[in-house]
């Protein structure tokens, strides 16, 4: 490994990643490059060594090594590294890079570190402190400002490197690294608790983010609340997270006015966006969590965000927050979501599995919706399937009924649950916006046009009793099950054959089929075994010819069973038409 210099610095020890991989493989220490470029008066043959056992303050022995140019090498790749004093990079360059590569040993922060009340309003006490002067300690306290930044004015560009470490901490509340407007980069790094990973002050760029895994400590370890690995709260363009994941009730990126985001293969990590423009997630798997405070996966407030592929689970915490939880009543501005390609996944193998459900997408608007008349959420090929349900069928997802998006307000409501909304939904290519007549679900690129085309009658229902999750449905019952189809008209089909399933687990797996998707779907249930005597009604989207439900008792696909329940129709052909903002052409 060399560092960005034409003239790379040179030492007895090879510093190559193949030279480093050999000296691991030797038993020789592993360590990192110093600063460049390096002051004159540096000794490019001396190293610095640290001390691993657990104890002793590497803080001051980071800081000499820093201020002298050398190297600091790790003697024992499984030793636990203390630092109980802040390390501060305040050469005050414009080009300065310092790089630690801990060869996959551990970073201890100590408990007596000085706090940093500059990190928004905790006191989380950071360990690193890329382009602030060493004056902004005082008192315990150490003041991120611009007038504690070493480059003055200005920033400086990528100042500290860090890579294969993993980071633990001595109380809940610390930080790895608070950057005075400049960058940094952090690879293969396992962040065990704490609060955040990386934060800046100021404006701040570029910010690389590979490899990394941020976890709790456990249920009971006081986890700090909205802990964020990336947590941005100022500006700070060219963010670029590849791979993380997180576990347990902290999240993954936390960005507060940036202009331009790359988020790629990503796995359980909660995102969250404010005041952003041009964020881009690509390959995202997104699981949302029984943790309080975890759901939604993904929040945008008053953001331009695009999804291109990826799985998004629905939350499984509370009915009124979505996979997509767009927050505008907490913006200056809208929110524009789109997706491309993206896959919902409705998990019901929790036991028991009968809650309600969040939405795939939950839109919270203020109370005056016009106010916000531009947000918009676009679909492009979106589909949505039914995730591992039952013991035999693990880990193989159906085509499903069901994509669903609530909101706050009345109007988004009545136009998403529409016959014209569930059926554009269902489509899996949608504009849901504000127009002319109030919030409308349209094709996207034909504001206010819909071709309705005819539907044929639902084909026999098909049951499915055994090997399905535990539910609420009674094994002593039959129930039975019929439905019909409504197009974006409002127009219904005649009534399926009527099936009757009697559960071994209190759930039963419903598969739907001969319709013609983009439709609704309305199912009747009966628990005393005759359709004429239903006691229960849901109205779903119908995005597949042959898609797949899950009946658990209260709910099903995680919508809840309705009791007021429609009479159910008469033979009523729908025929193919053309809708010009809800009216017939």
């Amino acid at each position: 490994m060399t560092s960005g210099t034409t003239s790379p610095r040179r030492s007895p020890v090879d510093t190559t990643r193949r030279g480093l991989l050999g000296l691991a493989g030797a038993g020789t220490a592993v360590g990192l490059l110093a600063r460049s470029p390096a002051p004159a008066a540096a000794n490019p043959s001396a190293a610095v060594e640290l001390v691993g056992d657990g104890t002793t303050d590497n803080g001051p022995l980071i800081q000499a090594a820093y201020d002298a140019g050398q190297q600091v090498l790790f003697p024992d790749t499984r030793g636990r590294y203390l630092i109980d004093t802040p390390v501060f990079f305040d050469e005050g360059v414009i080009m300065p890079t310092f790089e630690i590569d801990g060869g996959g040993a551990e970073l201890v922060a100590g408990a007596n570190l000085p706090t940093t009340p500059s990190f928004g309003a905790g006191t989380t006490a950071f360990m690193f402190y890329p382009n602030t002067l060493r004056s902004a300690l005082s008192g315990g306290v150490v003041t991120v400002s611009n007038a504690t930044r070493a480059t003055g004015s200005t920033g400086c560009f990528t100042a500290f490197v860090l890579r294969n470490v993993e980071v633990t901490g001595q109380m809940p509340d610390y930080g790895i690294c608070f950057d005075n407007r400049c960058g940094v980069i952090h690879e293969n790094i396992t962040m065990t608790g704490g609060r955040v990973g990386s934060t800046w002050f100021s404006y701040a760029e570029p910010h690389v983010y590979r490899e990394i895994y941020f976890r709790t400590q456990g249920t009971d370890n006081g986890q700090v609340e909205g802990a964020f690995y990336v947590h941005g709260t100022q500006e700070g363009d060219g963010v670029y997270v590849q791979g993380m994941k997180c576990s347990g009730a902290v999240g993954g990126v936390s960005l507060t006015m940036c202009r331009g985001a790359v988020i790629d293969a990503n796995i359980t990590t909660k995102l969250r966006f404010t005041h952003c423009e041009g964020i881009t997630i690509n390959g995202l798997h997104q699981e949302a969590d029984s943790y309080a405070g975890y759901a939604p996966n993904v929040e945008v407030i008053g953001s331009t965000v695009t999804v291109n592929g990826g799985v998004l689970y629905r939350p499984k915490v509370s009915t009124d927050v979505g996979a997509v939880t767009i927050l505008d009543t907490h913006a200056e501005r809208a929110s524009q979501v789109d997706f491309h390609g993206t896959l919902f996944a409705t998990l019901v193998r929790q036991t028991p599995a009968d809650p309600a459900l969040g939405a795939h997408v939950y839109v919270e608007a203020a109370s005056n919706a016009s106010g916000y008349s531009s947000t918009r959420v676009r679909g492009f090929g979106v589909k949505n399937k039914l995730a591992s349900f039952g013991s035999a069928n693990a880990g193989i997802w159906r085509p499903t009924a069901g994509f669903d998006v609530r909101s706050g307000v009345a109007p988004l409501d009545a136009a998403a649950t529409s016959a014209a909304g569930l059926a554009q939904l269902a489509s899996g290519d949608f504009d849901l916006h504000h127009g002319t007549d109030g919030w409308v679900v349209d094709p996207p690129g034909v504001q206010g046009l819909r071709l309705v085309r005819e539907l044929p009658d639902p084909g026999p229902l098909e049951a499915a009793t055994a090997g399905q999750p535990t539910g609420a449905l009674s094994n002593s019952t039959t129930y039975a099950y019929a439905c019909a189809f409504r197009d974006a008209s409002g127009e219904l089909t005649a009534l399926s054959p009527v099936v009757t399933a009697t559960p071994q687990t209190g759930a039963v797996r419903l598969l739907l089929q001969g319709g013609a998707a983009p439709a609704a779907v309305c199912i009747w249930r009966s628990s005393t075994g005759s359709i004429a005597g239903a006691d229960a009604y849901v109205e779903l989207t119908f995005s597949d010819a042959r898609s797949y439900v899950m009946d658990t008792g209260t709910t099903i696909n995680g919508m809840a069973w309705r009791t007021d329940v429609p009479a159910r129709p008469a033979r009523n052909k729908t025929k193919t038409r053309l809708l010009v903002d809800g009216r017939k052409a």
